[in-house]
């Protein structure tokens, strides 16, 4: 138990906690985040680079997903009860409803965000 905070870290990064937050900033790698019940912030640096691989995961708590403005990665992102949200242009695969599945650019990467009872931005 207990929240998690990272910053500045340019090789991969997975964290876990089953109750508590997690914030990350300042990124250039892979994450694997999971959490019980907590928000998860993540934010890549501007400088990243545009084929990310993410996951972000957690079952009561929203996900915001800030990337580098150059980003290329299929996304997909998944919520139960709440709701998904965009300030990105996404190229979307199917129904928008509770599950959203897009491409960011060339979709080099992938980008996984999902909460069962909470909300997702994607920045």
């Amino acid at each position: 138990m207990g929240d998690i905070r990272l910053t500045g870290f340019t090789s991969r990064v997975t964290a876990k906690t089953d109750v508590g937050t997690i914030r990350c900033s300042n990124l250039h790698g892979e994450t694997d985040l999971h959490t019980n019940v907590g928000d998860i912030m993540l934010e890549y640096a501007a400088a990243a680079p545009a084929a990310l691989r993410s996951s972000a995961t957690t079952n009561v708590g929203n996900v915001d997903f800030t990337g580098p403005e150059t980003i290329s990665a299929e996304l997909e992102a998944r919520v139960n009860v709440g709701s998904i949200h965009t300030d990105r242009p996404l190229t979307i695969t199917g129904k928008i409803e509770k599950s959203v599945r897009a491409t960011l650019g060339q979709a080099e990467g992938r980008i996984s965000l999902r909460t069962n009872v909470g909300s997702i931005k994607i920045r």
